[in-house]
């Protein structure tokens, strides 16, 4: 696959996944069933486990231990964010954690995930996994965006919002790529919404 090719896919993806200014927290949006969705490609601690055995091969080191981090820090959310929350917060109870503890694993919080090198390694990791995603797509830009966003059997079961949500974020992602190769040609630098810079 183009090396071009995957770089326009990643930072497309990564521009619907995260802010940039905050890429490295859980992630904002609560679903029904939760989420521990992480990091600039927002990565579910079910996938990151799926990253630490399938990439095994692949990954460094420095990469291995952040994922591993990683996964511990999204157990730790899923126990004590979201609905779970109010469990922790009445002082008086042998379980009550601190305000600045339950924001750092709630819905938007950092995990506690801040030093910059091991911050990299998740990224490098992410970006690992979604390269072999991409390829596992025959390199489909708007099939890998929608599987990315619902998951490889998003198209099984019955007709559903979320499944209508995973179609529109796989148009989406082509519209942004198209937008950006309209633009590209036409000369100067664009961003991922197609948006020329210079």
């Amino acid at each position: 696959m183009p090396e071009k090719d995957f770089q326009e896919f990643y930072e497309i993806i990564r521009a619907k996944e995260s802010d940039p200014d905050t890429p490295f927290i859980r992630t904002k949006f609560i679903p029904e069933e939760g989420s521990t969705a992480y990091g600039p490609l927002q990565t579910t601690g079910p996938r990151v486990e799926t990253m630490l055995n399938t990439l095994r091969g692949s990954l460094t080191e420095g990469e291995l231990s952040a994922l591993s981090l990683l996964r511990d820090r999204q157990k730790l959310a899923a126990r004590y964010g979201g609905s779970d929350r109010p469990t922790y917060e009445d002082p008086s109870s042998p379980d009550y954690k601190s305000k600045e503890f339950l924001d750092m694993y709630d819905y938007g919080g950092n995990l506690g995930i801040d030093d910059p090198d091991v911050l990299a390694q998740i990224e490098s990791a992410q970006k690992k996994e979604l390269r072999r995603h991409y390829a596992n797509h025959s390199n489909d830009f708007a099939a890998a965006a929608a599987a990315w966003h619902g998951g490889d059997n998003w198209k099984a079961g019955k007709p559903s919002e979320k499944k209508e949500r995973t179609v529109a974020y796989g148009e989406d992602a082509l519209v942004r790529l198209s937008k950006r190769k309209k633009k590209m040609s036409a000369g100067g630098i664009v961003d991922t919404y197609g948006r020329r810079l210079i």
